[in-house]
C-alpha cells in the first residue's frame, strides 16, 4: 500500500496498469480488497487506483466531518497528488454516494462515472438503520461493529457459494480498524436523508453508467432508477438473478459491463 497525508488523514491507496486512470471507491465497512475480482483485468486496459476511504483499512478517519463531500474531497485530493487531471470514477455502495458527490463537487476531474448499487437519498428506516449503528460504534466500539457488521454480510448476496460470503465476511472483519470511522461513515450515509444528492445529480454531464442488482434488497434498483432518471443521458443497468454485491456474485458480467462502458467513453 502506498501512504500519504491529505486532507488531515493519511490516506492509503494502490495502483496497477497503464492507460486511462480509473479510481475504484469501496462501500462501507470495505476496503480495496473488495475489489478484488476486478484489478486485476481493469488493470490490463487501464490505470487502476484503488484507496482505501477515511477511517477504513489503512486510511485513518482524521477529523471525521461525518459528510459524503468529505469524502469526495479525500479523492480530489488524492488524484492531484498522484498528478492525475481526470479519472473514471467507479463507486460501490457508499463508495457509489461518493463517486457521486465527486462528480459534482468536481466536475472537471471526472471522465466517466460508474455508480454501482447506490442510492442519492436514504428513507426514514435506512437512516435510522445508519443512525443505530453510529450508536453501536459510539457505545460498545470496535468489536461490537466488526461483530455487527460481518453478520450482516450475507444479506449482500443471493446465492454465491458459503466461501464466496465467507471471504466477504472476511474482508469486513478486517477493514473495521477504527470504531470511530465507522461511525463517521454512517452519520454521513444517515445524512442524505435530510440532504439528498437527487436534486444535484442534473448538474452531472460526464458520460454515466448506473448499475444494480435486480434482487438487491439493501439498495433496491428503484434507487438506481432514480439516479439514472436523475443523470442526463445516463445509461442504467439491471443485473439479472444478483444481490447487492453484485461485483461479487457476477463478477464476469459485471466487469464486462463496466469495461465495455469505459472503453467506449
Amino acid at each position: 500500500m502506498k501512504k500519504a497525508a491529505l486532507k488531515g488523514a493519511v490516506l492509503a491507496w494502490e495502483e496497477s496498469g497503464t492507460g486511462p486512470p480509473v479510481l475504484l471507491v469501496h462501500g462501507l465497512s470495505e476496503t480495496h480488497a473488495s475489489w478484488r475480482y476486478q484489478r486485476d483485468l481493469f488493470s490490463q486496459r487501464f490505470r487502476v487506483i484503488a484507496c482505501d476511504v477515511r477511517g477504513f483499512g489503512e486510511s485513518e478517519t482524521g477529523d471525521a466531518a461525518s459528510r459524503p463531500e468529505q469524502y469526495a474531497d479525500d479523492l480530489h485530493a488524492l488524484l492531484v497528488h498522484l498528478g492525475v487531471h481526470r479519472a473514471a470514477i467507479v463507486g460501490f455502495s457508499m463508495g457509489g454516494v461518493i463517486a457521486q458527490c465527486f462528480a459534482i463537487h468536481h466536475p472537471e476531474m471526472t471522465s466517466a462515472l460508474v455508480i454501482a448499487a447506490s442510492s442519492s437519498v436514504v428513507n426514514r428506516q435506512a437512516a435510522e438503520y445508519f443512525l443505530e449503528r453510529a450508536k453501536l460504534a459510539e457505545t460498545q466500539g470496535l468489536e461490537a461493529v466488526r461483530a455487527t457488521t460481518v453478520s450482516d454480510a450475507a444479506a449482500c448476496f443471493v446465492a454465491s457459494s458459503p466461501e464466496v460470503v465467507e471471504a466477504y465476511r472476511q474482508l469486513r472483519r478486517e477493514a473495521i480498524r477504527d470504531a470511530q470511522g465507522y461511525r463517521n461513515a454512517c452519520r454521513a450515509m444517515a445524512s442524505l436523508r435530510e440532504q439528498p444528492l437527487t436534486q444535484e445529480l442534473v448538474n452531472i454531464r460526464r458520460p454515466s453508467l448506473v448499475i444494480t442488482g435486480e434482487q438487491d434488497s439493501l439498495c433496491p434498483p428503484k434507487a438506481s432508477e432514480i439516479i439514472h432518471a436523475k443523470i442526463p443521458n445516463s445509461r442504467l443497468r439491471i443485473a439479472p438473478g444478483v444481490g447487492h454485491c453484485l461485483h461479487w456474485e457476477d463478477p464476469a458480467g459485471f466487469n464486462g459491463v463496466i469495461v465495455d462502458f469505459l472503453s467506449s467513453v
